[in-house]
């Protein structure tokens, strides 16, 4: 795999010693293809070579919409009335998927980080809405009362309203 260093190498070879993609594939060990796909980009675009996979259907795919509206709706009830990634696997089961429950759990594991970051920017953007007028020791006070007993314990970016004790 080539790497930003090695690449560094490359376009020095190339372009400061003018040696010819013939000796550097020598010297590197890599395809001349490879060195002249990189040799030829302008230097303010060269980009960190990363691999990305095709995204195709899955044998979930068609559940994605079911799990998504499932999750969404568990965020809103407490922790101990959630369904669990078994349960959510065998609804989705009993209406025929044939997949395997670790794709299932991937999808919850990355579809509950995706919540949970939405779920932090709506605290904060509720937060700032009521100090914004605000400052000082009164800022603190109103912004501790007047937002929901449930979301008083959650991160925000202001550190002294995370310990409030109601």
């Amino acid at each position: 795999m080539i790497t930003m260093e090695m690449l560094g190498k490359v376009r020095r070879m190339y372009l400061r010693d003018m040696l010819s993609l013939h000796e550097i594939s020598k010297r590197t060990g890599l395809s001349r293809n490879t060195l002249r796909k990189w040799v030829r980009v302008p230097e303010e675009s060269v980009v960190p070579p990363r691999y990305q996979r095709e995204q195709k259907p899955t044998k979930l795919s068609p559940y994605h919409a079911v799990l998504e509206q499932a999750l969404k709706a568990d965020a809103h009830r407490i922790k101990q009335n959630r369904r669990s990634a078994r349960a959510l696997f065998a609804q989705i089961t009993a209406s025929g998927y044939t997949g395997s429950y670790s794709r299932v759990t991937d999808f919850i594991r990355d579809e509950i980080f995706l919540l949970s970051r939405s779920f932090e920017f709506s605290v904060s953007t509720y937060m700032k809405a009521n100090v914004t007028a605000l400052s000082g020791q009164q800022a603190h006070a109103t912004s501790t009362t007047t937002l929901p007993r449930a979301l008083r314990s959650c991160t925000t970016p202001w550190a002294c309203c995370t310990s409030d004790s109601a």
